[in-house]
């Protein structure tokens, strides 16, 4: 279980592309954000606990994934992680906003056997992951959900 201490939000929460850190660490700095590495802006006080300790965060998108993380009893990543990424970019490119196209038909074609009635098989590609904690996060996650028989 996870809790989140201290909402208080800045104007200036957000920061440029180039603060990110230059580091190949998997432990952030004493002032850098637990969850992406990235500085803390003045005044702000976010915090997830992490285990049994209460981990600062940079802004409200990190509480919310770390937060998400904990909450599905996935907090093994922050373990496992290896480095934090080299740089930001959008995680969710616009064509993925309406994901009901993935339900259709011809376009499952492209990806989806049918081993049987009752079973199908869709091969997945989750380009620029380099992370190892980052594959068991989105693995461990995947497994977990209804109807996943196998990984």
């Amino acid at each position: 279980m996870c809790a989140t201490e201290n909402r208080t939000t800045p104007e200036n929460a957000v920061l440029p592309v180039s603060t990110y850190p230059e580091t190949t660490s998997s432990q952030p700095a004493a002032d850098a954000c637990y969850h992406c590495g990235l500085p803390i802006p003045k005044g702000l006080d976010l915090q997830v606990t992490i285990g049994d300790e209460a981990r600062d965060m940079c802004c409200a998108g990190c509480e919310a994934v770390a937060n998400a993380i904990v909450d599905a009893g996935l907090d093994d990543y922050y373990a496992r992680r290896d480095k934090f990424p080299e740089s930001r970019f959008d995680a969710l490119p616009d064509i993925v906003s309406d994901l009901s196209v993935f339900d259709r038909p011809e376009v499952q074609a492209g990806f989806v056997t049918h081993a049987s009635d009752e079973q199908s098989e869709a091969a997945l590609i989750l380009e620029g992951i380099t992370c190892p904690a980052c594959i068991w996060l989105n693995e461990t996650h995947l497994a977990r959900q209804l109807g996943v028989v196998a990984v």
